[in-house]
C-alpha cells in the first residue's frame, strides 16, 4: 500500500502536511515533484523494486506517480522500444504515456490509482483501476485541485464536503448510488473510472 497526493499549485509546504497524513501508507521512501505549477508527493511502500529514489518516476517531461500494480508491466515493456533502468512497474507508465498516450490506460491489467503528469501540455490526469480497487480522492479549490489516496488532510484544506459532491457530480453520484447501494465514504469525492477532467 503507498500514498499518493498532490496540488495543481506551487505549495511545498502544504505538500509535506499532505504526506505527513499518509506517512503510514508507505514507510519506504518519501518522494516529492515540484515545479512551480503542480506540488506531487508519494509515500512509497517498496514491493516491486526495493530501489530508493525511483519516485516520481521521470521519463522526458512525464511524471508518474502511482499506487497498485501493474500485472502486466512485463508484456507492456516487450511493446515499448525504449530503455527501462529499473524493474519497477511504474516505470511502464511513463514509457506508455509518452508511447500510447492516455490510450495507455486501455492496455493495463492492475489495480492502481496513479497521476501523470505531462509537464509539456500542462496537463494533469488523474486514473484509477477499472473497479476502483485503488483509492483516489479530490478536492476542488480556488486555486486548483488537492488530491491524494485518502481524504484525511492537513486542516488549512478544506473539508471534503458532500453538498459539494452532490451539486458537481449529481448524475454520477446517483448511478454509483444506485450501483453500491450505500456510499462508502461519505465526504470525498472519490475518481470516478474512466472520467476525465
Amino acid at each position: 500500500m503507498c500514498g499518493i497526493c498532490g496540488i495543481t499549485w506551487d505549495d511545498k509546504d502544504g505538500l509535506a502536511r499532505m504526506l505527513k497524513t499518509l506517512k503510514h501508507r508507505g514507510p519506504d521512501e518519501t518522494a516529492t515533484f515540484l515545479d512551480g505549477r503542480v506540488s506531487l508527493g508519494m509515500q512509497r511502500l517498496a514491493i516491486q523494486d526495493l530501489t530508493k529514489g525511483i519516485y516520481p518516476v521521470t521519463r522526458g517531461k512525464t511524471h508518474v506517480i502511482f499506487n497498485g500494480e501493474i500485472y502486466n508491466h512485463n508484456e507492456l515493456r516487450k511493446e515499448i522500444r525504449a530503455r527501462f533502468t529499473t524493474t519497477c512497474d511504474a516505470e511502464i507508465l511513463a514509457h506508455g504515456y509518452n508511447t500510447w498516450g492516455l490510450d495507455l490506460i486501455k492496455k493495463l491489467n492492475g489495480m492502481f490509482a496513479i497521476c501523470i503528469y505531462d509537464e509539456v501540455r500542462a496537463q494533469l490526469h488523474l486514473i484509477r483501476d477499472r473497479i476502483g480497487i485503488k483509492p483516489l480522492y479530490y478536492r476542488k479549490h480556488p486555486q486548483g485541485i488537492s488530491f491524494a489516496s485518502e481524504t484525511k488532510r492537513p486542516p488549512e484544506f478544506p473539508p471534503y464536503r458532500h453538498d459539494d459532491l452532490d451539486a458537481t457530480f449529481s448524475p454520477l453520484i446517483d448511478r454509483l448510488r444506485e450501483y453500491l447501494g450505500r456510499e462508502y465514504v461519505e465526504r470525498a469525492i472519490a475518481i470516478p473510472i474512466q472520467e476525465r477532467q
